[in-house]
């Protein structure tokens, strides 16, 4: 009997070295008495969307010359791009859709002048009346603005 009872001793001790040396090394979870916090099933709530329709102009001064830009988002998710010397005639002029999710828009226009195509990602913000735009993918729609590149708008002069 002393011979079993020793034999259970260690048997015992190595079944804790070994759950030691087990949890050491990640091979076994440690075991805690502490509950786990509770995980909610229900979505984190998103961050409102950024208003973005109406009209939007953006003047820039660059190489001796003043570029006026100008976004028309409306509610229906149809939306024109211009893009010209300020007080001057468009060089250019764009039509399409654009679509809004949380802080990304989207837009997919088109030259009216050649047909040209261009898909554009931003993020946007909008705060006092200005609307930010960062180019974050796709096409640029005017040499100024490049990838990275953000450009403020805010309400027309005229």
């Amino acid at each position: 009997m002393k011979r079993w009872n020793g034999l259970l001793i260690v048997v015992w001790m190595a079944v804790m070295l070994l759950i030691s040396c087990g949890t050491e090394n990640g091979l076994a979870e440690p075991v805690s008495s502490v509950p786990e916090p509770a995980v909610s099933s229900e979505p984190e709530p998103e961050a409102p969307a950024v208003e973005v329709a109406g009209v939007w102009d953006c003047i820039q001064e660059a190489d001796g010359q003043t570029y006026i830009y100008r976004f028309t988002f409306r509610d229906d998710g149809t939306a024109e791009f211009g893009a010209g010397w300020y007080r001057s005639e468009w060089a250019g002029t764009f039509s399409g859709t654009y679509t809004l999710e949380g802080d990304t828009l989207t837009a997919d226009l088109t030259m009216n002048e050649d047909g040209s195509t261009y898909h554009s990602a931003f993020t946007v913000s909008a705060e006092d009346g200005k609307l930010s735009m960062t180019l974050v993918s796709g096409d640029p729609l005017v040499y100024l603005q490049q990838v990275g590149d953000t450009l403020t708008y805010g309400e027309p002069e005229e």
